[in-house]
């Protein structure tokens, strides 16, 4: 019961922070690339929790919940801001408790992907929240263009798509250095760190191995002539 119920908080905490950050005229349409962004890496979050027992799935939630916590100092306050600093600080809480350890698996699963390709590929779903970090002073197209294309692309290699991988090595560089150059400092710079972050990950070797088709690493079929077998007299 205890997941589900820490579950539920948490998107519970993250449906009301988005909320906010897309309805407040102060944070104006940085806030909807942000708080979109911070949604889908929650549901990501929540369903690794609940279906794979993942322990990564607690990390990122709480890394979220953080995040809220982070966007609701920020600016002057207000009862959504203080709402969702509330919200968040209990989702923490109930994410970072004992009662979480029995549920989460302790031994990774002999088929996973490694933590590079995870990483790669979360970085590109969550890439409007940085998108919307360097659209702060003002969201130009390329922050817009960036935070739509980016998670789809990060959706096509998370699936296992060829293209994907690919697209994560030329176009997304491409997008990433346009959002940063549109940036005023110091915002430019999460844009660019980012950016820098998945080109170098992308061309790791554990990014390809991670959507090669497991086939292809099976041996092929016994060659030559079957070796007679004598009957028991």
């Amino acid at each position: 019961m205890a997941p589900f119920v820490a579950s539920a908080v948490f998107v519970v905490s993250a449906l009301v922070g988005t909320t906010w950050l897309i309805l407040d005229p102060e944070i104006g349409g940085a806030g909807t690339l942000i708080g979109l962004g911070l949604l889908v890496l929650a549901m990501v979050a929540m369903a690794a929790l609940l279906l794979v027992h993942a322990p990564w799935g607690r990390a990122l939630g709480a890394g979220v919940s953080i995040a809220y916590l982070l966007a609701a100092v920020v600016p002057d306050p207000t009862w959504g801001a203080a709402t969702t600093g509330v919200l968040a600080l209990v989702a923490l809480g109930s994410l970072s408790g004992p009662w979480l350890t029995p549920w989460l698996r302790r031994l990774p699963p002999p088929d996973g992907v490694g933590p590079r390709p995870m990483t790669l590929a979360l970085t590109l779903v969550g890439f409007p929240v940085v998108a919307g970090i360097g659209g702060i002073d003002g969201v130009d197209a390329a922050h817009v263009v960036a935070g739509v294309a980016v998670p789809i692309v990060g959706w096509s290699y998370a699936t296992g798509h060829p293209w994907g991988l690919w697209a994560a090595r030329t176009v997304v560089p491409a997008l990433g250095a346009w959002a940063a150059f549109s940036s005023g400092l110091p915002w430019s710079l999460a844009v660019a760190a980012t950016t820098i972050t998945v080109l170098v990950m992308a061309w790791t070797p554990e990014a390809g191995r991670a959507i090669r088709p497991l086939y292809s690493t099976l041996p092929g079929p016994r060659r030559g002539r079957p070796i007679p077998t004598r009957e028991p007299s």
